[in-house]
């Protein structure tokens, strides 16, 4: 699959290529930001995942494919290795898939608020039932949307803006996501990714204080996944890299000079 994807490159040679996968509703575009800061020093590519952003539509959402996906564009792009793969959420499990799948590939992995592990059903429901229940052929603008999304019972500004970037209305409205395609994988999602045996590629796991996506308990299964894993916390929720870039950045920048030098 021909993922969509954007590069960033330093104003002098780059000391190592990071690849950053967003979340589940997410795009390229949520890590601009973060992406453009780190580009000071380093060559970004940050790819829309399948079924997400300007990205190819299709009926497979499993992390294996997401994987071959990821390391299709590496192949295309010609990097052999020394990456680093950044992933936030639902790109955190293609991130610890693909370094499973392709370890000659990566040098090292940042896995942002999630762990590896099967996640409950129904903990996106509430947000996929709102966007489908959504009268988008009646939508004459975002702020329509928006109030009809919080109508809908999605309380919280920052989602409802994070939803509705998915949203386009020119020349007609309608989402830029299968959203009934993503809903029907919801379990293929919300699975571990699949990891057969040990790693040993360098991996730091950032969970935040306020989170409830990496727990105490999954410690010890990162542990036994990655041989070579370090897990820290930072102050934030699960949206880390809107809450706190600057201190995630801090985070990332670290583990990168003690890794890539």
């Amino acid at each position: 699959m021909n993922l969509n994807y954007q590069i960033l490159n330093p104003p002098t040679a780059p000391i190592a290529t990071l690849l950053i996968a967003h979340g589940l509703f997410g795009s390229k575009r949520n890590w601009l930001t973060i992406a453009r800061q780190l580009s000071r020093q380093y060559r970004v590519i940050l790819p829309d995942l399948r079924n997400h952003g300007d990205s190819p539509h299709t009926p497979i959402m499993t992390y294996t494919a997401m994987a071959n996906d990821i390391a299709e564009l590496c192949q295309t792009l010609k990097l052999s290795d020394g990456l680093c793969f950044i992933g936030h959420s639902m790109g955190g499990k293609v991130a610890m898939q693909t370094a499973h799948n392709y370890p000659p590939l990566f040098r090292s992995i940042v896995v942002v608020d999630i762990a590896p592990k099967i996640y409950p059903m129904g903990r996106q429901t509430p947000l996929f039932d709102a966007c489908l229940a959504l009268p988008v052929d009646t939508v004459n603008s975002r702020a329509d949307a928006n109030r009809a999304l919080e109508s809908q019972g999605v309380t919280h500004a920052e989602i409802r803006a994070f939803l509705l970037h998915n949203l386009v209305l020119t020349p007609h409205p309608h989402w830029r996501i299968p959203l009934d395609v993503l809903r029907q994988h919801e379990p293929e999602i919300m699975a571990a990714p699949l990891l057969l045996n040990r790693t040993d590629t360098p991996a730091l796991f950032l969970r935040g204080t306020a989170s409830d996506y990496i727990l105490n308990a999954d410690i010890e299964t990162i542990h036994q996944l990655f041989s070579q894993a370090h897990v820290t916390a930072m102050p934030g929720s699960h949206w880390l890299h809107a809450e706190h870039p600057n201190v995630l950045i801090a985070h990332i920048t670290e583990f990168l000079l003690q890794i890539h030098g």
